[in-house]
């Protein structure tokens, strides 16, 4: 793949997204594919009652369209990983997900198989899949030390399940104005908690999302 251009890749790989607050570019799917988070949605009090994916910008056609070339890329591309190698050349920091989740197994291996072919990346996947996660813990005992997987938390102001967060992930929460300062012993998002969301994490100083050792980071519901 030494012949094939950055942007060249990324072009195959459906593009990145650009959204407004992360420091970094993303890789997301169709909600649709949110195996759990379908469920969630139809349940009150849930955070994908609200998901924001469903609305704003998600909505636009050339969106949904660009997540379905990412789902049948990552679903059935033989260049996946190689591809995604080049395109992230002198990329300091990535994000899977900001749509979607991990739709099964497979596509988690080759998403840690990506992980482990850019060692100078590092890499933030939020997910509520914690069954996937443990079953690929299971089989290869452990993620890279450059990928932190947080496992989201199901409810608005609420902990995750203690059996949802396996050993060696991370997780988070979004409280609402029940909990306007945030749970406690949180890292709490200060762009969402001070109403700044289109502010970057860069701007606020902070990768606490993308660090295993911030074990719990809360985000206000915005």
């Amino acid at each position: 793949m030494a012949d094939v251009r950055k942007m060249d890749a990324r072009m195959y790989l459906g593009g990145f997204g650009d959204t407004g607050a992360m420091p970094c570019p993303s890789f997301a799917i169709p909600r649709e594919f949110c195996r759990r988070g379908k469920v969630l949605r139809m349940e009150d009090g849930t955070v994908c009652a609200s998901c924001y994916a469903g609305k704003g910008n998600y909505s636009w056609p050339q969106v949904r369209e660009a997540h379905q070339r990412r789902m049948e890329r990552l679903f059935f591309s033989s260049n996946f990983v190689e591809m995604f190698a080049v395109a992230l050349d002198g990329e300091p920091f990535f994000r899977f997900f900001d749509c979607g989740d991990i739709p099964n197994l497979c596509c988690l291996e080759r998403i840690i198989a990506v992980v482990e072919r850019c060692p100078w990346c590092r890499f933030w996947i939020p997910t509520r899949e914690f069954e996937t996660v443990k079953t690929y813990l299971a089989a290869h005992g452990g993620f890279p030390e450059n990928v932190n997987v947080r496992i989201s938390a199901d409810y608005l102001d609420q902990m995750p399940e203690p059996e949802h967060v396996p050993a060696g992930c991370t997780f988070s929460t979004v409280v609402t104005l029940k909990n306007s300062n945030g749970l406690p012993g949180a890292h709490r998002c200060m762009p969402t908690f001070e109403e700044r969301v289109c502010e970057k994490c860069e701007e606020a100083g902070c990768r606490a999302c993308w660090d295993r050792n911030v074990q719990h980071v809360c985000y206000k519901r915005h």
